[in-house]
C-alpha cells in the first residue's frame, strides 16, 4: 500500500489553531483509510480553499482505494460540525463544548 501526502503550494507553511484537535481528525480518518485498504493507496490532501486578510481555509481531505462506505451510512458518519459562536481570540472554549472548527483559523 502506497500512503501518500499531498499540500498545495498555496497553503500557509504555518498556521494558528489547535493542533491536538486536527491531529486526532487526521489521524482517526487516515488511520481507518489505511485499516480498510489492502492493496492501493491512501491519500491526504490539503488545499487552501479561501483567505480573507489573516485567516486562510484549508480543506483537508482523505482518499483510498479501500473497501468504501454505504452512502447510506455516510451523510451520518460525515456530518458537519460547527461552533455556531467562536470564543473572542486568546479564550478557550466552555468546558464540554466542540472545539473551534479548522475552518475558524488563522495564518
Amino acid at each position: 500500500m502506497e500512503f501518500v501526502v499531498s499540500i498545495m503550494p498555496e497553503v500557509p507553511p504555518a498556521v494558528r489553531g489547535d493542533p491536538h484537535y486536527l491531529r486526532q481528525i487526521l489521524i482517526n480518518l487516515a488511520g481507518n483509510a489505511v485499516k480498510f485498504t489492502e492493496r492501493g493507496s491512501v491519500t491526504v490532501h490539503v488545499s487552501a480553499q479561501a483567505e480573507t486578510g489573516a485567516r486562510v481555509r484549508l480543506k483537508f481531505s482523505v482518499r483510498d482505494t479501500g473497501i468504501g462506505i454505504p452512502p447510506e451510512a455516510q451523510a451520518r458518519i460525515f456530518r458537519a460540525s460547527r461552533r455556531a459562536i467562536s470564543p473572542p481570540r486568546g479564550a478557550s472554549a466552555a468546558p464540554g463544548s466542540a472545539p473551534p472548527s479548522p475552518s475558524s483559523w488563522s495564518a
